[in-house]
């Protein structure tokens, strides 16, 4: 499978979840229609390379991403916080994922292996929102705050960049 077939099918999924909500009826006073909508208009392609080995002691557990990247981006402030999907060839379907890109916007994922065989589509968090939101709910995962009512979603946080 070429990489463009998996940009491609990242973005038609996140197409078709919001065509499929858009006819639901949004939560009073939303003004995005869940994680893909957010995502699609806030975030960007990124390039995925082969892991850096500088940060290689710095790959966390499978399965535990959102903590995996904030611990990363806690430990290298060269690095940015990202939410938003994955794809890969070995599993060609989009993954809700958090991950770090560096200041060229190539990720740093200390999860998956074989990074530079994957896609990555997300939102960028500045280590200030990012910091300070799991701190305040105690919760990995930035976008999904169900904590505090989907804040983003809501548009009430629009200094998360």
């Amino acid at each position: 499978m070429k990489m463009s077939d998996l940009q491609n099918m990242l973005m038609d999924y996140m197409e078709f979840m919001v065509k499929m909500r858009s006819g639901m009826n949004k939560p009073k006073g939303a003004i995005y229609l869940g994680m893909e909508d957010f995502v699609k208009q806030n975030g960007e392609l990124f390039t995925s390379t082969k892991y850096p080995k500088k940060y290689i002691d710095s790959r966390g557990e499978k399965k535990d991403c959102y903590r995996n990247a904030f611990q990363l981006m806690m430990s290298n402030s060269e690095l940015t916080y990202v939410e938003g999907y994955g794809i890969s060839k070995t599993i060609p379907l989009p993954i809700p994922h958090a991950y770090c890109v560096d200041e060229e916007g190539n990720v740093v994922d200390p999860t998956w292996d074989d990074q530079e065989d994957c896609i990555y589509f997300g939102v960028k968090f500045s280590s200030e929102y990012t910091y300070e939101t799991i701190m305040r709910t105690q919760i990995y995962g930035l976008i999904e705050n169900y904590k505090e009512r989907f804040p983003l979603y809501m548009g009430k946080h629009k200094d998360f960049k």
